[in-house]
């Protein structure tokens, strides 16, 4: 089938003008139930690497091991090994207490070195004459629950994020078992922080969600952490993304119905609760920004973000607006509403509840 238009960028051609259409984003949604069968699809079934959207399952080895419990940590701490922070005080404090339990320092963390996603935490930090560590990279929380899995375990600390040492090992072991595969078939690349990621279709990380959403629907061995996982995203959304992200504002409005992912390259992964389904988002430049718009647009046809928070998020994301650097709305991001229209109607036939 191929790409279709998922959302289109306006401009205005004066500042009280019309608006064109200066650009668009091309991708593909997918529906998948928690067999992994496609209820409705707009687009390709392509492959992609699940990059950071792979963060709640990787977390599901410390939770499965019982790590969580002997180390004292509660939801606070689930929420940030399932997150892309921004590198705010509220994640590098959490980060640090994290280190400090389990006796290790921000020297075991092979996640690398970037600074805060957050612009004012990067003023902060400089005001403060301070210095970017591992912990301000996006990716910390997800090392930290492979050094919590590696220290529970008594796993060489060094070196865990490679493919053939124990921890990786454990978490291809799980996404194997989610997706029904030899966990040694499964392709990989490195990530941005350097541990594997998994390449899979759009399917799989459809029914990945679907799973993490409904897990009455996964092996006895994964329900209650999966439980626990979606449960602390939804509790704390500020820790999953941070101040002004998308995926906070998302989970803050519609955290009781779906758990959600973003990934980079422009994917997101979104379970729907009670519904046995998943959905697959991948825009086809990499770019995230018309994953707001999109998400907005087919929750809403789903019957969700109805409530107060709900309209909060429609009417952040539905459009998104296109600012100048004076904070001047120049243009929009809107969803293309003929595909995903087209995809909803493809739902409601198959009987998913559009």
């Amino acid at each position: 089938m191929g790409d279709v238009i998922l959302a289109e960028v306006t401009r205005r051609w004066r500042s009280t003008g019309p608006t064109g259409v200066e650009s668009v984003h091309r991708g593909s949604m997918v529906v998948a139930d928690c067999a992994g069968n496609i209820v409705a699809l707009a687009g390709d079934d392509g492959e992609f690497f699940l990059r950071s959207s792979a963060k709640p399952f990787q977390a599901l080895a410390a939770v499965t091991s019982g790590a969580l419990e002997h180390f004292g940590f509660g939801d606070r701490e689930l929420a940030l090994f399932s997150a892309s922070h921004s590198g705010e005080a509220m994640h590098v404090g959490l980060g640090r207490s994290i280190l400090e339990r389990l006796g290790l320092d921000d020297s075991d963390l092979e996640c690398g070195v970037h600074p805060p996603l957050a612009p004012d935490a990067v003023a902060s930090l400089y005001r403060s004459g301070g210095h970017v560590g591992p912990l301000h990279n996006n990716c910390s929380g997800k090392h930290l629950g492979m050094l919590t899995l590696a220290r529970f375990r008594g796993w060489p600390i060094a070196g865990y994020v490679e493919r053939e040492r124990p921890v990786q090992q454990e978490i291809f072991r799980i996404l194997g078992s989610l997706l029904g595969r030899d966990p040694a078939t499964i392709p990989f690349a490195t990530d941005g922080c350097g541990v594997p990621t998994a390449r899979v279709s759009q399917r799989e990380q459809a029914r990945l969600f679907a799973l993490l959403a409904n897990p009455e629907a996964l092996p006895e061995e994964f329900r209650p952490a999966a439980r626990r996982i979606a449960g602390a995203m939804a509790a704390h959304p500020e820790l999953v993304a941070g101040t002004g992200r998308m995926n906070t504002h998302l989970l803050q409005a519609a955290g009781g119905a779906v758990v959600a992912k973003t990934g980079a390259e422009g994917s997101i992964g979104v379970g729907l609760r009670g519904r046995g389904l998943g959905l697959s988002v991948k825009v086809a430049d990499g770019n995230s920004r018309p994953l707001g718009p999109v998400v907005a647009a087919l929750l809403t046809g789903l019957g969700l973000l109805t409530d107060e928070k709900g309209a909060e998020f429609r009417a952040r994301y539905l459009p998104a607006p296109v600012t100048n650097a004076r904070g001047e709305r120049v243009g929009e991001i809107r969803p293309a509403m003929r595909p995903i229209n087209a995809l909803l109607k493809k739902l409601r036939q198959a009987g998913g509840s559009a």
